[in-house]
């Protein structure tokens, strides 16, 4: 008995003893669903599940060469400032002894003569870019003079090229950013700036239009709400099957992780980045119905006009034969502001159809909707547009008239930029690389 005792208590203490030493499982840690409170209709949309970060303009700068100026440049610059443009110049092939300055005004000059030639002036350029905007993309650039010397104007000047980086201009010495982008082109001058003045406008600022160009875009970041490879993995192909990449080009979005996606503008979008980044937001994640949607997002509409910004961004972002047949219903509805929100949505989809309602507005309603009708209106094409908007151009209401001239002037750089774009596209490569000489 004795034997057997012991024997159950060896078998005991050895039961207990393997039980004591199983490890316990351990409670995983769940990070909470995010769920975010909008309306029912725009679930399923993108910024309902994710949001756009680095979307804010950033500024871009550098120190640049402002010639051709008929002696009003010059001036005294500080030592360090002197010292990188000396370096620039140099780097630039500008010397004594240098081939590319044969046959100019600075011809046999060394990079310091150049820098107290008064035809010159050192300028600080700076802009704001949209970050996400393509290579190629053209932006506004803003020039002034470095010097403190207030008998400088930069009026018929050309900036030669100059490299933009992220953040203000730094010096020899100083730590350098990101360079995005390059500038140059010829100045343009406020009319109304007076010579030497202190305060206001001055001859020694001055703007040069499309003279920005991005040659390093910097991506946008899509930030998922709640992480999913799944789930990321459906976002990007939705946005890469709304905005296709064009033939031998990047995709638009790229998968980085299972909660953040890279995304760039396309080029179809470069000098229309914010109408890009709206329809991104407001593009549904399910892209096997879109005519269902577009149904829903009209039928909101009609009962919840309150969401017609909204929805017009959310119509949108659908493909245009999906859409054009569900919002033109709303072209002639009574209600003004699902009226307007589905004219928004045609005019943005380009729908030829809806000229003729958005004609009618603009003669016959109130002067705040008149000015929204031209402003669409301007968005269309044809010879008829152009027509309508010129007889506004004499209304009897100021807001009319600078509306239909805004948008006339729109029309009008459209045109000259894509001329622009097909004169680039047609050059030789040797061309598109800024000369001194082409100053």
């Amino acid at each position: 008995m004795k034997v057997i005792g012991t024997a159950v208590l060896c078998a005991i203490c050895l039961a207990a003893g393997c039980k004591s030493n199983k490890a316990e499982p351990k409670a995983r840690a769940v990070a909470p669903q995010v769920i975010r409170d909008v309306p029912s209709v725009l679930k399923g949309t993108i910024g309902a599940e994710a949001t756009l970060l680095k979307a804010d303009p950033i500024l871009v700068s550098g120190y640049g060469l402002v010639v051709g100026l008929p002696g009003t440049g010059g001036g005294d610059l500080d030592e360090r400032l002197m010292a990188t443009m000396e370096r620039q110049l140099g780097l630039s092939g500008i010397g004594k002894s240098a081939d590319a300055m044969t046959g100019t005004a600075f011809e046999g000059m060394s990079p310091q003569q150049v820098l107290r030639s008064r035809e010159v002036a050192v300028v600080v350029v700076y802009a704001t870019v949209i970050p996400g905007a393509p290579k190629g993309a053209t932006f506004d650039v803003y020039v002034r003079a470095a010097s403190a010397s207030p008998d400088i104007s930069l009026e018929g000047g050309m900036l030669w090229s100059t490299d933009l980086q992220v953040g203000p201009a730094t010096t020899l010495g100083r730590m350098k950013t990101r360079q995005i982008a390059v500038a140059h082109g010829p100045i343009f001058i406020n009319p109304f700036a007076e010579p030497g003045a202190k305060d206001g406008v001055t001859r020694r600022d001055g703007r040069i239009l499309g003279g920005g160009v991005v040659t390093n875009p910097l991506e946008l970041e899509l930030i998922l709400d709640n992480e999913s490879h799944s789930r990321a993995r459906q976002m990007t192909a939705a946005i890469n099957n709304r905005f296709p990449a064009e033939q031998g080009g990047d995709p638009v979005a790229r998968g980085r992780t299972a909660q953040v996606i890279n995304v760039t503008v396309p080029a179809a979008y470069r000098e229309r980045s914010l109408e890009f980044l709206k329809l991104l937001t407001h593009a549904q994640l399910d892209q096997s119905m879109p005519q269902e949607y577009a149904r829903k997002y009209v039928e909101a509409l009609k009962a919840q006009p309150f969401l017609g910004d909204e929805l017009s961004w959310c119509l949108q972002a659908l493909p245009q034969k999906a859409c054009l047949p569900f919002v033109r219903e709303l072209y002639d509805w009574p209600e003004m502001i699902p009226r307007l929100a589905a004219l928004r949505a045609g005019a943005g989809l380009g729908d030829p159809l809806s000229a003729p309602a958005l004609k009618q507005l603009a003669k016959e309603a109130s002067t705040s909707v008149r000015t929204d009708a031209i402003a669409l209106l301007g968005r269309l094409s044809g010879p008829t547009i152009d027509q309508a908007l010129k007889e506004h151009l004499d209304s009897d209401s100021l807001a009319v008239r600078v509306a239909a001239y805004e948008a006339l002037a729109s029309r009008s750089e459209r045109v000259q930029l894509q001329r622009w774009y097909a004169q680039r596209a047609a050059m030789p490569a040797a061309a598109l690389v800024s000369q001194p000489e082409d100053a």
